[in-house]
């Protein structure tokens, strides 16, 4: 048997009311009755941790776990649109080489989302406070899809499209820039 305990924190009255819509969402698609304990059970945030209450309290571990969930958040978001979770490589050093790679990548386009506010784009960015009210005729995208656009811009600028002949055609000057980069 497995020790441990129970922390629980009511949420606020706006996220009580996301949950609840968001569970008769689903269980109008499914064709299901709500029950009265999973409504109940909605309105808190609840964890199980083997932590005694001596050592943390319940509102530190729950601190905790949010931190920890915006770290698994990265992770997916790295997993998903960098790709980081597929290294095209066996050798163990090719695949050191090539998480870097990606993470030099990832850390340049997050840098390059944060200042993106600074750039000239016609809409507001995503306002995550919805203090901002965009125009109608704006496109307001999500931090994900910002994240994803500006890695295709860097993928991009870092990887050119080239077809295969292109790639015989000019292989001569690729080659030689290539003896340039390493060489210098």
């Amino acid at each position: 048997m497995l020790k441990g305990r129970l922390c629980a924190l009511r949420k606020s009255k706006e996220a009580i009311e996301k949950a609840n819509k968001q569970l008769r969402r689903i269980d109008s698609k499914k064709g299901c009755k709500l029950q009265p304990a999973t409504l109940e059970h909605a309105e808190y945030i609840t964890l199980f941790t083997t932590v005694m209450c001596h050592t943390l309290k319940g509102v530190k571990i729950l601190s905790l776990y949010r931190g920890r969930w915006q770290v698994e958040l990265v992770f997916k978001r790295l997993k998903g649109i960098v790709g980081i979770g597929h290294l095209p490589k066996y050798n163990p050093e090719s695949c050191i080489a090539w998480l870097y790679g990606k993470m030099v990548v990832a850390l340049l386009v997050e840098r390059l989302y944060q200042e993106a506010e600074f750039f000239p784009w016609g809409y507001p960015l995503w306002d995550p406070e919805g203090k901002k009210e965009p125009k109608k005729s704006c496109v307001v995208r999500s931090p994900w899809r910002e994240f994803e656009f500006w890695f295709m811009v860097v993928q991009h600028a870092i990887i050119p499209r080239l077809s295969i002949n292109e790639i015989l055609d000019h292989w001569p000057q690729i080659k030689a820039r290539l003896m340039q980069a390493f060489c210098a």
